[in-house]
């Protein structure tokens, strides 16, 4: 009942007349395919060819990285003014005691 074709032309989805879809990966060269579809009246469309863009690519690149870098910057700054306070980094003391003894 209706066929679609992807835009190169190696692809087929259809849909029989009881509704059930098929899908063929790779179709035949028989240049009367068309004419028998459209003989037993057949819907037949082809899908436009998507046309990349660049920068919509490189958006979609960027987004990951941006993010893990953005967290990570948060989460360096989050205790950055309280050295060695809840959520400071280092535990107590800071950075700064590090490795000094606390014996006295």
């Amino acid at each position: 009942e209706k066929v679609t074709f992807s835009a190169d032309g190696t692809k087929l989805l259809g849909v029989n007349t009881d509704g059930a879809r098929f899908k063929l990966d790779s179709l035949p060269n028989d240049p009367n395919l068309l004419t028998e579809l459209t003989k037993h009246k057949v819907d037949v469309t082809v899908l436009p060819s998507q046309e990349s863009s660049g920068l919509g690519e490189l958006a979609q690149s960027l987004v990951l990285p941006v993010a893990l870098f953005g967290g990570l910057y948060f989460l360096s700054r989050r205790g950055g003014g309280q050295a060695g306070g809840p959520g400071g980094m280092g535990g107590p003391g800071g950075a700064e005691g590090f490795g000094k003894s606390k014996s006295e």
